[in-house]
């Protein structure tokens, strides 16, 4: 948001070498060119990283050439807004366009239902010129009989029409069907079911009918998932609690994979959830870390999803942190574990950069790996500021399911 009577039209979107503009960004007095906002400024050491690995950096300037904004970083101080500002410049930029327009719909319409007017800018683009924000309707069409059904009511088409406008669409009968017109700022209404929620609603709840089931069904686990249970089960009785944890995490902490087997999101909210997990051993490590305070030993475990090589892979992991927490702690426990489970599984040495060279091995059935344990390198458990040894394993569940 800017207080557009500090700046002149027309404004320009481009793109420019970090040293070569400065400006006063928003909660300081010193001009700054890109590169110190991205070192020194607050809000600038938040960001940095998503302007990592490019040559220039993206700045709106009006026509003299004053800027007021360096998105996604931080507005210039210039277009500052106060009690006093009458009239407010939006600039909503992004990678996707269909989103961005959505966000600049939302604002103005807020604003405008709070007594603002809106006035319409022309945004050119190399291949097209467009009226922004464009606020026109879209269209979809519901049948009376659908929506009904959904709700387990009998109404006409009249009745749904009007619980329709009462919730702020537009509606043109056509005999059993409703073209509805949508406001550009619900980007919510994605399916005709949307819409019939909105029927519900403007109907009340409290006036549907409660209905009893008409078949009478039990639900139970399935068996992978009751065998999963039963693990649990096995791991509380050994002394460990079970926790849940996160499935994302971030490249830094999944390093010891190789860089073609980890997912990566496209578009990471935060430096901590950049991937998905790949082993549950960080997770783990990371409650420890938020529990270093309470006693010791502290035994934890959990039963949860990675991504190995693309594809999804129930794993069952747990990490024992002591004084005296050992390779041979977590071999009596990987060993007990299996057998308990009716497996049986060879020992061989193993080498993991996590694992204490000497101190790890693999937990082998018919030839081929289905687990890891050992003693934590000191290297990795100190990274997540614990003082004492870390014993962990990590092994995975379907090659110890059987129908």
């Amino acid at each position: 948001m800017h207080d557009f009577d500090q700046v002149t039209p027309p404004f320009t979107y481009k793109a420019v070498e970090p040293k070569s503009v400065k400006f006063s960004p928003l909660a300081s007095t010193r001009q700054m060119d890109l590169d110190e906002i991205l070192k020194e400024h607050e809000k600038g050491i938040d960001y940095a990283f998503i302007l990592e690995g490019l040559d220039k950096y993206p700045l709106i300037v009006d026509v003299n050439e004053d800027v007021l904004s360096f998105p996604p970083i931080i507005n210039g101080v210039l277009t500052t807004v106060t009690e006093e500002t009458t009239n407010i410049f939006l600039d909503v930029t992004g990678t996707e366009l269909a989103g961005c327009q959505t966000a600049l719909n939302i604002v103005t319409t807020a604003l405008a239902e709070r007594g603002s007017k809106i006035e319409t800018v022309q945004v050119k683009y190399p291949d097209e010129t467009m009226i922004l924000p464009d606020l026109q309707p879209t269209a979809k069409e519901l049948e009376v009989k659908y929506a009904n059904d959904w709700i387990g009511v009998t109404q006409t088409a009249e009745q749904i029409a009007d619980e329709l406008e009462r919730m702020w669409y537009g509606v043109a009968i056509g005999g059993d069907i409703l073209k509805v017109e949508i406001p550009a700022y619900r980007n919510d209404v994605l399916h005709p079911v949307d819409l019939v929620e909105d029927v519900a609603i403007a109907y009340g709840y409290e006036k549907i009918e409660d209905q009893f089931p008409k078949d009478m069904t039990f639900g139970e686990l399935v068996p992978f998932k009751d065998f999963c249970t039963k693990l649990t089960d096995l791991l509380v009785g050994y002394g460990y609690q079970e926790v849940s944890t996160l499935t994302l995490s971030s490249t830094a902490e999944q390093e010891w994979i190789e860089e073609s087997d980890i997912t990566s999101l496209q578009n990471p909210i935060s430096q901590e959830h950049t991937c998905v997990r790949s082993s549950l051993i960080p997770s783990l490590m990371h409650v420890l870390r938020a529990n270093k305070h309470h006693e010791l030993p502290q035994r934890i475990f959990e039963v949860g999803d990675v991504v190995a090589k693309g594809k999804n892979e129930t794993r069952i992991g747990g990490v024992s942190c002591h004084a005296k927490a050992s390779f041979t702690e977590m071999k009596s426990l990987v060993q007990s574990f299996l057998r308990d489970v009716g497996m049986d599984a060879e020992v061989e040495a193993r080498k993991d950069p996590r694992f204490l060279k000497g101190r790890c091995a693999s937990a082998v059935c018919d030839g081929k790996e289905i687990g890891v344990f050992g003693e934590l390198h000191p290297e990795f458990f100190t990274r997540y500021e614990l003082n004492n040894p870390v014993s962990a394993f990590e092994i995975s569940v379907r090659p110890l399911f059987s129908e």
